[in-house]
């Protein structure tokens, strides 16, 4: 039987150098507190199961398979629902989200796939789930190291 890895967290988001650009939006209190809260839920060992299956069985980005309990989560709603779609800070803070499951992944031995053209692949989330999440529209796809 597979273990997942749950090692990921603030601190190690921050450490890294693309998680280091997001330092504004983990100090601020709602924002921070809605990031923490996102963590969690990637950090839970079948929240990790799940997003492995999302990329090796089905072709989905990782966060597909996450992002309804991120969304569902009081703490997240409470930082992000109260701003308009197209505020900076939510985009921050999803792009932040984005790079905690990007090193969630990493742990779990995945990297970020590449189109033909060098750009990162992109999966659309609304299409792919039978629920259409609130803030999450795209994520990034993966493929093993």
């Amino acid at each position: 039987m597979r273990v997942y890895n749950s090692a990921m967290n603030i601190t190690t988001l921050l450490a890294d150098s693309h998680g280091a650009r997001y330092a504004s939006t983990a100090n601020h209190i709602l924002l921070g507190a809605a990031l923490r809260a996102a963590i969690d839920e990637i950090n839970k060992p079948e929240a990790r199961r799940r997003m492995v299956e999302a990329v090796d069985r089905y072709d989905l980005p990782a966060l597909a398979a996450v992002v309804r309990e991120i969304e569902q989560n009081p703490t997240f709603i409470a930082g992000a629902s109260k701003r308009a779609k197209d505020d900076p800070q939510l985009r921050r803070l999803k792009q932040a989200v984005g790079v905690a499951v990007k090193l969630a992944m990493a742990e779990e031995g995945w990297i970020p796939a590449l189109t033909s053209d060098g750009r990162q692949d992109q999966g659309r989330l609304d299409n792919n789930l039978r629920a259409k999440p609130r803030w999450f529209t795209t994520a990034r796809r993966y493929g093993l190291a």
